[in-house]
């Protein structure tokens, strides 16, 4: 197992070409992707020869080389030199050359330029690469950000997410549009919060779009998760109720977010990432038992208040994610719970009630005979967008083509005015 080891790492060093360098530490982690797959990346630091190691402060030295290289397809998906200092000869690319840098990780990944990724934002030397599908968007993101020095010499390349194959997308033309139809389906997203206006330090109520996905036959609609890579995740939707407080001392410990390292062998067997094992009846009972008794000592007041929305496993813990449901307020009031997946123990929380402590002294919202919900849609007809995107659908198992309908503004509940939800 040392041998396959060693040949990952020789591997490295000669595609890199780590020569100007020596290996300081290296581990194997495990994760995986909205698909459920497990990934297996070794990481690596490599220090220049010259130097024997970390700064007095814990800082790598200038030119240290973080790599991380994906064992299943062994292709690179970092590669960084501290300092924007690489000693390595190369790659070199051609600077100011967005084309150039595309031929490049066409070379590396074995993606198409344009059809599995695009160009989406470049500065300089500096270029953010989406996926994408013909130019189309594509949903779960996925990016690859690369930088060059001013020789053109590759410091930073680094590749988060999964790119879509071209056998998992059936190409169609788009047909949606901002019709009567959507137009319903619009409707029936609106939603009427109270968010903070800054400048007038008061709290604003305003009806406004929560985004979606249509797919074409505009019956399916496919809500924007931000929960994708959750593992393990089971709806619970369920209100916590209690009759005594408890008196127990809940104190936050420190999170433990660094994967633990794995063996070689673990990766030959394609040992599948715990996180993704199920959770089991005896243990949503545990961690519900588990919340509740936070609630009680943290919160004794807020019997029924509460309302536990899913659970879900990463990084060794289970998550727990509550909300309260008649809370209007923007981001609202919501708690994340981290439970010790062993003892079942509650380790840390984070609510949003210490945030919106910075505006209790606003000026409430102004609620006095609101627009309707159906004169609020008219105002935003010509506000709304709908654009392509090509989305996964978890019970085909496909990608998709969507609209994803949005918008950029609101509609002041008091008033009717229409206005820009990023000036607020």
């Amino acid at each position: 197992m040392e041998k396959k080891m060693m040949e990952w790492i020789a591997y490295t060093e000669s595609r890199i070409d780590l020569s100007a360098y020596k290996l300081h530490a290296c581990a194997i982690r495990r994760s995986h992707n909205f698909l459920s797959e497990t990934l297996y990346t070794l990481e690596m630091e490599w220090f220049p020869i010259e130097r024997d190691g970390r700064s007095k402060d814990g800082y790598n030295p200038p030119g240290t080389a973080i790599i991380e290289l994906d064992l299943a397809a062994m292709q690179f998906t970092k590669i960084l030199y501290v300092g924007g200092v690489s000693l390595s000869s190369g790659p070199i690319i051609e600077t100011g050359n967005a084309e150039a840098a595309a031929a490049w990780i066409e070379q590396e990944t074995g993606l198409q330029y344009r059809k599995q990724f695009c160009l989406s934002k470049q500065t300089g030397n500096e270029y953010q690469f989406s996926a994408c599908y013909e130019g189309i968007p594509i949903s779960p993101q996925a990016r690859i950000d690369l930088k060059l020095d001013q020789t053109g010499k590759l410091v930073l390349y680094s590749r988060h997410g999964r790119f879509a194959a071209a056998e998992e997308i059936t190409p169609e033309p788009f047909t949606l549009t901002l019709d009567g139809e959507v137009q319903q389906i619009a409707a029936g997203q609106l939603r009427r919060l109270t968010v903070p206006a800054n400048k007038t330090r008061k709290w604003l109520a305003v009806y406004g779009l929560e985004e979606v996905y249509i797919a074409q036959d505009r019956k399916t609609l496919i809500p924007i998760r931000t929960d994708i890579d959750e593992a393990a995740r089971c709806d619970v939707n369920e209100r916590m109720e209690w009759e005594t407080p408890l008196e127990h001392p809940y104190e936050r410990r420190p999170l433990n977010l660094t994967r633990h390292p794995v063996t070689v062998e673990q990766v030959l067997e394609r040992e599948p990432d715990p996180d993704m094992r199920s959770l089991t009846p005896e243990e949503r009972e545990l961690a519900k038992h588990a919340v509740l008794g936070l609630l009680r000592s943290k919160y004794p007041e807020d019997s029924g208040r509460w309302n536990m929305v899913s659970l879900s496993v990463r990084h060794g813990y289970v998550i727990a994610k509550l909300k309260v449901p008649d809370d209007w307020r923007f981001p609202g009031i919501k708690m994340i719970v981290h439970i010790d997946r062993v003892s079942m123990e509650v380790v840390n929380w984070m609510d949003t009630l210490s945030f919106l402590d910075l505006y209790n002294d606003y000026e409430p919202a102004d609620y006095d005979e609101p627009l309707s919900l159906e004169t609020a849609c008219s105002r935003l007809h010509d506000k709304l967008r709908l654009d392509p995107v090509y989305v996964y659908d978890f019970e085909l198992r496909r990608y998709r083509l969507c609209g994803k309908l949005d918008s950029d503004y609101g509609v002041l509940a008091h008033s009717g005015e229409v206005i820009s939800l990023q000036d607020l």
